[in-house]
């Protein structure tokens, strides 16, 4: 966008020649002389005629623009239509308006974009955000595009660049700008992409936080570090989560299993659950003959994060386990 253009002061100059009442209707209408945009309802009670008829004025008023104004507008209009063409002309609409607004003119912005008959507004659907298009064609490119992203992270199940998705219609940099416009698909703090209700790009509660930092350290870790992790040494947030609260997250969720004392892995990378002798007692299982004590304990090192003489004290419960001549050891029948 060209950074000699004064939108405000364009704004101004548009509405100029208007009758009074229309001026006020555009100005509160598309938020020029304020922060939010007043509805048509809101405005209709102010002046106390209906919706509908502000909406009339409303037409009328930015028809007499485009008649009167269009001089005026070829510039502003140019610009907009270069940066959108730079992204495939296709743009999502908060990302567009601050793109081309900044913090001061998103809502002049807003209100060029509904001047030109050259953009198309595209509202909000249960897929994609609202947006802005000049080109058909691009619309239909991109959001075939998406649903195909949308389909390969179903499939991968794991979070992606986009390097590793190779677009079948676009360009990769309009591909990048296109996956903005999914209400599918969102970008984690670590610049990967994946579903938004996966907890690694959209952490809802402590049990998706606590595993988001478990598969981002991969390796088994305290509950304090957890702990220290989701708060992140801010005192609001320390305000909103407890130590005991996260502890209490891993004791009772199955997916995080207590390996040693106050240390959490992922049960899926093949950590089983249960207390140090309730792994001797599988490992014994799963083998077809006696098994030698140093063996047994490497075993259970595998899985758990304790001392040998731990292990030692499990496997001289003679409930549980015998010993033959050759010093190796069976469950007891």
């Amino acid at each position: 966008m060209e950074p000699q253009i004064n939108y405000a002061q364009l704004c101004q100059s548009l509405l100029k020649d208007l009758p009074g009442r229309s001026k006020d209707v555009l100005q509160r209408r598309f938020g020029l002389n304020q922060k939010e945009r007043d509805t048509l309802e809101k405005i209709g009670e102010e002046f106390g005629i209906t919706r509908e008829r502000v909406r009339q004025i409303q037409e009328k008023a930015i028809q007499q623009i485009k008649e009167t104004k269009k001089d005026l507008l070829k510039k502003p209009f140019a610009a907009l239509a270069s940066a959108f063409k730079k992204s495939g002309g296709i743009k999502r609409e908060d990302v567009a308006l601050e793109e081309l607004g900044g913090s001061n003119y998103q809502n002049q912005i807003f209100f060029l974009l509904n001047l030109s008959p050259e953009f198309v507004r595209h509202s909000e659907t249960k897929d994609l955000h609202p947006f802005w298009s000049i080109d058909d064609n691009a619309v239909t490119a991109t959001t075939n595009e998406i649903s195909n992203f949308v389909n390969y992270l179903t499939d991968k199940k794991q979070l992606v660049t986009l390097t590793d998705y190779k677009p079948k219609t676009l360009q990769n940099n309009v591909f990048k700008s296109a996956i903005n416009l999914s209400r599918s698909v969102a970008k984690n703090a670590d610049g990967l992409y994946g579903l938004i209700d996966w907890p690694e790009v959209n952490p809802k509660n402590i049990k998706d936080k606590a595993y988001l930092i478990l598969k981002k350290e991969s390796k088994p870790l305290h509950f304090s570090y957890i702990y220290s992790s989701i708060t992140n040494g801010s005192q609001e947030e320390a305000k909103k989560v407890l130590l005991q609260s996260v502890h209490n997250e891993l004791i009772r969720n199955p997916e995080f299993v207590l390996i040693g004392r106050g240390i959490y892995a992922l049960k899926e990378w093949g950590y089983k659950p249960g207390w140090v002798k309730d792994i001797l007692v599988q490992t014994l299982q799963t083998s077809s003959k006696p098994m030698p004590k140093d063996e047994l304990i490497s075993q259970v090192m595998n899985q758990r994060q304790v001392k040998k003489s731990t292990i030692l004290l499990n496997l001289s419960d003679k409930k549980f386990f015998a010993k033959d001549k050759e010093g190796n050891y069976t469950l007891k029948c």
